[in-house]
Parts: C-alpha cells; sequence; structure tokens
C-alpha cells in the first residue's frame, strides 16, 4: 500500500513540475519578480554593508583585576575601536538614566566585590540594561558580557582542577572554595538581561531583504499549485484518477511535492543569487539548506491544511490571500519584527516565515547552524502536523 501511494505521489509530482516548467507566470513569481525587487532594495540602500556603533555606560563598582578586563580587554579591544565607546558612569542608577534617556545603547553593571566573588563557588551577578529601541545594541553587550564570563569560567575550571590534583602533595592545600566550586562545575559569573530583544546584527541590505522576499514569493509558488487542486477537482481530473486503483492521499502527496520542490528551488534561486551578485551572506550552507528545506517542507503543509478546510473555490481563493498577507505582515517580510512590540514578536512565532527569518538573520550574523535548532523543529513540526490534518481529510477534499 505504502509503495503504491509512493508510486502515484511521484508521478502527480513529475507531471505536475513539467507542467509548471511550461508555464511562464510560475517563472515570473518564483523567480523574476523577487530577484527585481531585491536588486531595486540593494541599490536603495547601496551595497555597503550597514555600519554598527554604539554606546555603552558601564559603571564598575568593583574596581578589581577582573572587571579591569572587560573594560579595557574586552569593551576595549583594538577589533571594537570605532564601533564601541564606553562611558564610565558612577552608579548603577546613572546607567539606567544613560540608557533611558538614549545617550547609551545598553548599559553594563559590575557590582561591588565581584572579583572577589569570583574566586568562589557564587559569584556576582554581572547586569546588562537594554533599550528597547535599541536593540542591536543591547544584543552586542549581552553577548560580549557573555562572552567575557565565559572567560572567567574557563580559568577557575583551571585553578580548580589544579586545586583538587594537588591534594595528594605533601603540604599543598587546596583552597575549599575552590575545590568545592570544581566538584559542582565551577558556575560562571551569571549574566542579568533587563529586557530580552531578537535583533539582527549589521548585515547588507540584500541579507536583510532577499529571506523576506524569497519567503514571500515562495507562498505564491507554493499557493498557486494549491489552486491548480481546485482546478483540477472542477474539471474533474481527480475524479478521473481515482476512477484507477489509486488513492486521494497519494494524489494529495504528489501535489505537494510538486508545490514543496517549487518552494525550496525558488527560495534557493533567490539566496544564491543575491550571495553571488549582491555580496549577501548567509553564514553555513549546511544551515541555510536545512532552514530552507523546513521553511518550504512548513509552507506547504499549511496550506495544503487551508485547501483541505475550504468548501468551494472561493472560499480557497479568499483563504490563500488571508493566509498570503497575514503571514507577510506578521512575520516580518514587510516590516522587521525585531524592534516591534512584544505582542507582535511572539504573534510573529506563530507563522512559518516567522521562524524562518528568525533563523535567517540569526545564521547570517554569524551563529552555528546548531544555534538554528529551534526554527528547523518548529517549522518541521508545524509541517508535518498541517499534512497529517489535510491527508486525513484528503478524501473529502476529492469530494467536495
Amino acid at each position: 500500500m505504502a509503495t503504491g501511494l509512493l508510486r502515484t505521489a511521484a508521478a502527480v509530482t513529475g507531471r505536475d513540475l513539467r507542467e509548471r516548467s511550461r508555464d511562464r507566470t510560475a517563472y515570473l513569481l518564483a523567480l523574476v519578480v523577487p530577484v527585481v525587487i531585491v536588486v531595486v532594495i540593494t541599490l536603495a540602500f547601496g551595497r555597503s554593508e550597514i555600519e554598527f556603533s554604539a554606546t555603552f555606560a558601564v559603571a564598575d563598582s568593583d574596581g578589581s583585576e577582573l572587571s579591569d578586563v572587560l573594560l579595557s580587554d574586552v569593551l576595549g579591544s583594538p577589533e571594537l575601536a570605532g564601533t564601541v565607546t564606553v562611558e564610565r558612569v558612577d552608579r548603577e542608577q546613572d546607567v539606567r538614566t544613560a540608557v533611558a534617556d538614549g545617550e547609551a545603547g545598553a548599559g553594563i553593571v559590575i557590582p561591588s566585590g565581584f572579583g572577589e566573588a569570583a574566586q568562589g563557588s557564587e559569584p556576582l551577578p554581572i547586569t546588562v540594561y537594554r533599550a528597547g529601541d535599541s536593540p542591536v545594541a543591547g544584543d552586542v553587550a549581552e553577548s560580549l558580557v557573555r562572552s567575557y564570563a565565559a572567560g572567567i569560567n574557563t580559568g577557575r575550571i583551571t585553578v580548580a582542577t589544579v586545586a583538587l590534583a594537588a591534594r595528594g602533595t605533601a603540604g599543598a592545600q587546596p583552597p575549599a572554595e575552590l575545590e568545592r566550586g570544581a566538584a559542582t562545575g565551577v558556575p560562571a559569573p551569571p549574566i542579568t538581561a533587563q529586557e530580552v530583544d531578537r535583533a539582527q546584527a549589521s548585515v547588507s541590505p540584500a541579507t536583510q531583504f532577499a529571506p523576506a522576499m524569497g519567503v514571500l514569493f515562495m507562498f505564491f509558488a507554493v499557493g498557486g499549485q494549491a489552486q491548480s487542486i481546485v482546478t483540477e477537482r472542477k474539471q474533474g481530473t481527480w475524479a478521473r484518477m481515482l476512477a484507477s486503483p489509486v488513492r486521494a492521499t497519494g494524489i494529495l502527496v504528489g501535489k505537494a511535492g510538486a508545490g514543496y520542490l517549487l518552494g525550496a528551488l525558488s527560495l534557493f534561486a533567490l539566496l544564491t543569487f543575491s550571495a553571488l551578485v549582491l555580496n549577501a551572506s548567509w553564514g553555513s550552507p549546511l544551515g541555510v539548506a536545512l532552514l530552507i528545506l523546513t521553511t518550504a517542507f512548513a509552507v506547504t503543509g499549511v496550506f495544503a491544511l487551508i485547501l483541505s478546510a475550504a468548501r468551494t473555490p472561493r472560499q480557497v481563493d479568499a483563504l490563500m490571500s488571508f493566509a498570503i498577507f497575514g503571514f507577510a505582515f506578521l512575520g516580518g517580510n514587510f516590516v522587521s519584527v525585531a524592534t516591534a512590540p512584544e505582542l507582535l514578536q511572539r504573534l510573529a512565532l506563530l507563522t512559518p516565515n516567522g521562524w524562518a527569518l528568525r533563523g535567517f538573520a540569526d545564521l547570517a550574523t554569524g551563529s552555528a547552524w546548531t544555534a538554528v535548532w529551534p526554527s528547523y523543529v518548529v517549522l518541521a513540526v508545524m509541517g508535518a502536523v498541517c499534512f497529517a490534518i489535510a491527508a486525513a481529510r484528503a478524501d473529502r477534499l476529492v469530494a467536495q
């Protein structure tokens, strides 16, 4: 039975791909229009990368050697010269005021006793203040502080391990705090952040807009394939196919397979063009490939579900249009949700394009492909659930 279903699905997919390859409108929507839009946007904003710079207000209430390392070697490193400016203030209240008044994009507070506590098993927290209208600065500040804390943790583990090894050495008594720290994993100095915003780091215009346009026109490519089901059902094509020994589920899977391949190829072509011609940077090739495949899977599943829920061709048109433009607005295809109110940021995570754009932004700003696993998992689960429901309604879909 499974073999017959797959054979039917493969035949339907192949037939649909041959038909769509002769349709000039399909090329226009899947390839030409998104490329033209991305090129125009890139030329309008310039092909040079968007420069990032920020001022960090820092209150060092500790004054220890460890806190000086954060100020001079991390925030004041030559690599950040011209990008991060450190504004020293006296108190935590001054940090909050500077961030609130817009004088600083983010703030960092090193508490009194931080250096001494870092040698024990219960280090004190470093606080990062983030401005709601400057999420990139907050994201950079928190990332730098976390890297610094991880470096301290590595050094403390080394010292603690040596201390434990010294137990058997005559005359060597390891400090009790370090022994205890090594036994418990030696936690890094904790980081507390006021506001947890997602942000896109500095990227070129093509890197910003190509995924948004690519996913938007993937909607049209997959939606056009879904519309063909309605047309064929109205023309009686499905009835003739079902007169042979095939199942409705096999036909639905085949139609969805063609839509999936068209959507994935459309997005892959646009991202490849933007990388080769517009100097866009996408990060890990494996991560991008996985994200394209899971995005196409989720979008195809969502449209299959919508199609199975509609009762008439008019309802199909209405639901498809609502889904395309509703998802595009909520998911951030038109306007980035990075600086949007928290409610819109949460609503974006209900859409396949919201998770896809989140993943592309993370990869483009240097995240490893393994760090984007939430996007892969959510998109795969979203597609699987929608497909399962649509497949269960396949017979009803044919009979409409």
